[in-house]
């Protein structure tokens, strides 16, 4: 395989998985705007499938196989793609040092953290959130972890 291949098909993977994060990105607009009080349950889950598939995307071993053949000296990219490969490894990177069941737990809380928010803005229950902000807090700090155990979470999640 060429590099000029092995480029356009790392770019269609990489391409495959944007576009499933705007996928997902559409589920959380439509989330936060339009969706019914009693939906919250099902579209929780639908963003949990929704990351799973993502990260199953640009986790992909293939991505891998590519990447570590485009990264070899002599590749001949040009400054293009060049970055695209630069890009791509370090999502590729991060999103194979989370596991997938954390990525589709995570989404999922992040999804019901949104309407218990909602509900406590809107009662002025500040104090009733509470235990979700931790939920979302120990998300974070496990998803630091996993990142880069070595660094202070705040730097990793910057």
């Amino acid at each position: 395989m060429s590099t000029a291949e092995a480029l356009a098909e790392l770019t269609r993977l990489v391409q495959r998985a944007h576009t499933l994060g705007t996928v997902g990105g559409l589920l959380g607009w439509d989330e936060q705007v339009n969706l019914p009080p009693g939906a919250a349950e099902q579209r929780a889950a639908q963003q949990a499938v929704m990351a799973e598939v993502i990260h199953a995307a640009t986790a992909d071993s293939r991505v891998g196989e590519l990447l570590t053949r485009l990264e070899a000296p002599g590749a001949g990219l040009d400054v293009d793609g060049a970055a695209i490969v630069r890009q791509a490894r370090r999502d590729h990177d991060q999103a194979t040092r989370l596991p997938a069941d954390f990525v589709r737990a995570k989404a999922e809380q992040e999804s019901r953290a949104f309407h218990a928010w909602a509900k406590a803005r809107e009662a002025r229950d500040f104090a009733g959130f509470a235990p979700v902000l931790a939920r979302n807090v120990d998300f974070a700090r496990r998803e630091a972890a996993f990142l880069n155990p070595a660094a202070p979470a705040y730097d990793v999640l910057l």
